[in-house]
């Protein structure tokens, strides 16, 4: 579910990304940097739950937390640890090891879709 809504995501953040000037973007990620280094000194450690409990969670959770992801991973073509493996995290609460592991689908998942999306615009050589 959270690779599904992300493949949406991904192609509107990629469509949104292609519009807006290469100077811009630099700026952009250089605040999601610091946003994300905010997050990181505030938040505490959290309970962390088994991957059977992360199974019964509210898939709305997974697709809002997808879609999201996917939006901001087209809209800079980043991804990975630095965007998947924490929404992973704080949607499900599973472990860090499990959630890297899940995240390698929807890096696959996202960068294609962008990829795609910025081929058919002719940005791709």
């Amino acid at each position: 579910m959270f690779s599904a809504t992300g493949v949406a995501g991904a192609w509107i953040g990629s469509t949104i990304g292609k519009a807006i000037a290469g100077r811009y973007l630099l700026i952009l990620f250089a605040l999601a940097l610091m946003m994300a280094a905010a997050f990181m000194v505030r938040r505490g450690a959290r309970p962390v739950i088994d991957g059977t409990a992360a199974n019964m969670l509210p898939g709305w959770r997974l697709a809002l937390s997808g879609g999201a992801t996917g939006t901001l991973a087209g809209f800079f073509g980043i991804g990975g640890g630095f965007l998947i493996v924490p929404a992973l995290i704080a949607a499900t609460g599973t472990p860090v090891l499990d959630a890297i592991g899940s995240s390698l689908m929807a890096v696959t998942a996202f960068g294609l879709t962008t990829a795609v999306n910025y081929a058919r615009s002719g940005w791709v050589d």
